[in-house]
């Protein structure tokens, strides 16, 4: 360690050992004469620093961080994060759950064609100082963050509860938001894209107000929606299969000993060619510890579902 380090050391011993302490973690060295602001500013520095390392840290090939203040992106497993143009604030609007450090499940999409974020800039504010409506917009990159565009999909939201984003194709995607929430109903909004983010139009919801549970396009024509989240005792599912012009209830058979058990449809999906979906236990399901969901399949575009089996956690988590 170079001798004016351990000069400011001596002249300086709690900012001097911090700096050393750092400088030993960091391996890096300062200047050799500095103030004790300039001191002061190279801790602060440091520090800084190293949270950010600790707080960058990648479950995923692709993945984000959420810390100090500031939202970043990782396309390398954490070897590289590049930071997202947009103020976290923006990110939480709503009723949804959320855990400290980490986005709504819903309000972002990431692969490596297309990395996407919904936000919302206010338009109205209460009394309390908080957004009371907004508009709903998008931030995405299609060029692995070298630039970022932003779209409108809503003029004007009130809190949303339920958001989903996808995108199903490079020019497909969708987003499902909900509002206007009461004890057991709330109002659903749908947009899809068609040109990968840059535009949105709003389509026909199914007619009705309960809480939505799920729901997404498997392609640009075959799309769902499933309500019920509270008291329900079967699947309430709705299909389209015209782009959201249209809607229609679908319809499940399952053997009698389930049907109590399996009443919230997940999203469908195609896997190997096959329409499937997943059907889980209600909000107070105690079925093999309420963890277990049957799994269906249909042949006519999701209209009609029929009883496959019964699907274990380790099978789908």
């Amino acid at each position: 360690m170079k001798k004016s380090i351990v000069g400011i050391a001596a002249a300086c011993i709690g900012a001097g050992l911090i700096i050393l302490v750092l400088l030993h973690e960091e391996m890096v060295s300062l200047p050799d004469q500095l103030t004790s602001e300039q001191v002061a500013e190279e801790i602060r520095a440091l520090k800084k620093q190293r949270e950010a390392t600790e707080a960058h840290l990648a479950n995923e090939e692709i993945d984000y961080s959420l810390a100090n203040n500031q939202l970043h992106v990782t396309l390398n497993h954490g070897s590289d994060w590049i930071e997202v143009p947009v103020h976290p604030n923006s990110l939480f609007f709503g009723e949804g759950d959320v855990r400290e450090g980490e986005l709504q499940q819903g309000t972002y999409w990431m692969n490596e064609h297309r990395i996407a974020f919904l936000f919302h800039k206010p338009i109205s504010l209460g009394e309390d100082g908080y957004s009371t409506a907004a508009e709903t917009k998008l931030l995405y990159t299609s060029d692995q963050g070298e630039t970022w565009e932003q779209s409108t999909v809503f003029e004007q939201m009130l809190p949303p509860r339920f958001q989903k984003i996808a995108f199903v194709t490079d020019s497909f995607g969708y987003i499902v938001l909900t509002s206007d929430k009461t004890m057991s109903s709330e109002l659903t909004h749908l947009a899809i894209t068609e040109d990968g983010g840059s535009s949105w139009k709003t389509t026909r919801t199914p007619d009705t107000h309960r809480l939505v549970a799920d729901g997404g396009f498997v392609d640009e024509q075959l799309g769902f929606l499933s309500y019920g989240i509270l008291t329900t005792d079967e699947p309430d599912l709705y299909v389209t299969t015209d782009g959201g012009t249209n809607w229609e209830s679908a319809t499940f058979t399952m053997p009698e000993a389930y049907q109590i058990h399996f009443v919230v449809a997940e999203t469908p999906f195609y896997e190997d060619g096959d329409l499937l979906v997943y059907v889980r236990q209600g909000s107070d399901g105690d079925w093999n510890g309420g963890q277990s969901k049957g799994l269906f399949h249909s042949k006519d575009q999701g209209r009609t579902w029929q009883f496959v089996r019964e699907v274990m956690p380790d099978e789908f988590d």
